[in-house]
């Protein structure tokens, strides 16, 4: 397993001048090496940036290539070598879970993958049905077939910008749920069919996904019904749950799933923000959220864990610095 460990510029500035420092005065006592550390003249910030690039960017000699051949990318941001390798004792990784992301990470990835194919102006929605862990169908949404693209303006509501859940009755692009029934068929959806949708099914969408038998729903970001699609899903015994990755989790092992889960860190902000209002934001407290029952983290944390995913979405896999 090829590991790459960086930090973030200013970081590595402050250390670089503590570790010269460190030189020169263990030279002074006669208690260091004789030559410093060979990094040319670099005694200022714009040379040790000069100095930086060439590091990574070197056509020749540069690191960057090996580092995005990485499995694991480590933030290194520790103050000093034992908070780092405490770190890495909670990290665990060694640990084959961290590598092999589980089923809930999987299907939730290829419904992000999904997405991607939308051509809805108004937003990108993809989703995977499955049952006994293996894909019926998947669907994303988009005008029907033989039908101009929304993108290209075939449907008049998601071009005119709507309001979320306004004008539904005019919207001409089938949903992704829709789109991933139709493809299945309901020969195909038997007892135990769990459905993955990176947005929360609208009402419309949950009475047909009741209809045809589905068990299970799963969702990454809100939309702005939850509360009228769980109470049919409540009445009919369909069970809904939010999936919502674990702040520490550090492996995301797909570049679409990284931003799948940035956009889920984000959506959790927007829901939090709907539900407690700002200022309870602002203070953090750790209330539950009222559709997964699971604690809020914190607004620093989510926000730390979108900006991190978002900067390394075309990287292997990312591990956060907690």
């Amino acid at each position: 397993m090829l590991i790459s460990v960086d930090a973030p510029l200013t970081v590595r500035w402050q250390r670089f001048q503590q570790r010269q420092h460190h030189q020169l005065n263990s030279q002074t006592n006669g208690t260091g090496p004789s030559k410093p550390e060979a990094t040319g003249d670099v005694t200022s910030l714009e040379a040790f940036v000069r100095h930086s690039d060439e590091h990574l960017y070197d056509a020749h000699s540069g690191h960057l290539p090996v580092m995005s051949r990485a499995t694991v990318r480590l933030l290194n941001t520790s103050s000093d070598l034992a908070h780092l390798y405490a770190t890495l004792g909670k990290v665990d990784l060694l640990n084959e879970d961290r590598l092999r992301p589980g089923w809930d990470t999987y299907f939730m990835a290829l419904a992000s993958l999904a997405a991607q194919r939308s051509n809805c102006m108004k937003r990108r929605v993809g989703c995977v049905l499955v049952r006994e862990k293996r894909v019926i169908s998947t669907g994303y949404n988009g005008t029907p077939r033989g039908l101009r693209n929304c993108g290209e303006g075939g449907c008049g509501r998601c071009n005119d910008g709507e309001g979320s859940g306004h004008g539904l009755a005019t919207c001409l692009c089938i949903h992704a749920e829709e789109n991933a029934l139709l493809e299945a068929g309901r020969e195909r959806i038997r007892e135990g069919a769990i459905l993955y949708c990176d947005t929360c099914p609208c009402l419309t969408c949950s009475i047909k996904i009741t209809q045809v038998g589905i068990s299970e729903v799963v969702y990454s970001q809100g939309y702005s019904m939850d509360g009228e699609t769980a109470a049919v899903f409540r009445e009919a015994g369909v069970k809904l749950r939010q999936f919502v990755p674990v702040c520490c989790y550090p492996l995301v092992p797909f570049s679409l799933s990284r931003l799948f889960v940035a956009n889920s860190y984000l959506s959790l902000a927007c829901e939090w923000a709907h539900t407690l209002g700002t200022d309870d934001i602002l203070l953090n407290k750790q209330e539950l959220c009222p559709l997964s029952g699971r604690p809020f983290p914190t607004r620093e944390t989510i926000i730390t864990c979108a900006l991190i995913i978002l900067s390394n979405a075309f990287s292997s896999t990312v591990l956060f610095p907690y």
